[in-house]
């Protein structure tokens, strides 16, 4: 983002980048864990699951539509950072192939074909 606004140039971007991914991983992983809560959270409060009672009538949509959420989110996440960014910068000359990533491509197989399936089972299960 701050390349693309001028204001540092791409090794600067790509410095910040790997401090701040590399130290504080984790934090953002939790921070994406929680965003993603709240939204599911909001989802639900606008389709009428306002009370306890009424989340305990639909606990099974809400769980497999959170596990859903949740699976496709790591899908996304797999793939992008570790697919897509990665070949990506190799193609592009970064130094990354001095890391080994050759477990990303066969684990975002599985785990968008996980996806498609629990989301199948799950538009069956609606129906």
């Amino acid at each position: 983002m701050l390349v693309l606004f001028g204001l540092a140039g791409i090794s600067i971007a790509n410095d910040l980048g790997n401090k701040l991914y590399g130290d504080y991983k984790w934090t953002f992983r939790a921070a994406a864990l929680v965003f993603l809560t709240l939204g599911l959270v909001v989802y639900f409060r606008r389709r009428g699951v306002c009370s306890l009672d009424e989340a305990r009538r639909q606990r099974n949509r809400i769980l497999n539509v959170a596990l859903l959420s949740l699976l496709a989110a790591s899908s996304l996440y797999v793939f992008w950072n570790y697919v897509v960014l990665y070949y990506g910068g190799i193609a592009a000359g970064l130094p990354w192939a001095q890391w080994d990533e050759s477990w990303a491509i066969p684990l975002s197989a599985v785990l968008f074909a996980l996806t498609a399936g629990a989301f199948f089972l799950y538009q069956r299960s609606r129906s």
